[in-house]
């Protein structure tokens, strides 16, 4: 009977299947895709971190109800910066603060120069969000920021570092 030894050296190899887009690869051609989960955000100035940032729209104005206006919701956990309640609140107040958020998606963690970035155009904020209390089920407090914006502008880089707007920019 064959030892275990023995059937190893002749059982296949297992291969991990390539997990790159059919087309897409290092070798020159097409860009491989870039991950959603490197990101960085910037209201007016500041940079701010944030966890989340739910899907990005551009519609019609002309088609859509003034109730549907383009939201975007940021997300993170909460802690003594109270950026996102301050503004909220002075826009609450009647104060017309609006701001260019830029989103810079980056191909990697701690990379200077982004694959692309999103520029929301007098961005505001709509709603505020504290965090929710659960003696139960403990978890991280998050704050959300819903905005709203008139148009989008995504931004592609320039071969030689520079920033560009696409050929489709609505703003």
């Amino acid at each position: 009977m064959p030892t275990r030894r023995f059937i190893d050296r002749f059982r296949p190899q297992i291969r991990l299947p390539d997990i790159r887009l059919p087309g897409i690869g290092p070798d020159g051609g097409r860009p491989e895709p870039v991950l959603n989960a490197h990101f960085r955000v910037s209201i007016g100035q500041s940079e701010v971190g944030v966890a989340r940032i739910s899907d990005l729209q551009l519609s019609d104005p002309k088609q859509t109800a003034d109730s549907l206006a383009q939201t975007v919701t940021l997300t993170r956990a909460i802690d003594a910066d109270r950026t996102f309640y301050r503004w909220r609140v002075e826009t609450a107040r009647g104060r017309d603060d609006r701001r260019r958020v830029r989103i810079h998606h980056l191909r990697r963690p701690g990379d200077k120069t982004p694959a692309w970035s999103f520029t929301l155009i007098s961005a505001f904020p709509v709603r505020w969000t504290g965090p929710r209390f659960d003696a139960v089920q403990p978890e991280v407090a998050w704050e959300e920021l819903e905005l709203s914006y008139t148009t989008i502008s995504w931004v592609l880089p320039k071969p030689d570092g520079g920033a560009r707007e696409d050929e489709g920019d609505a703003g």
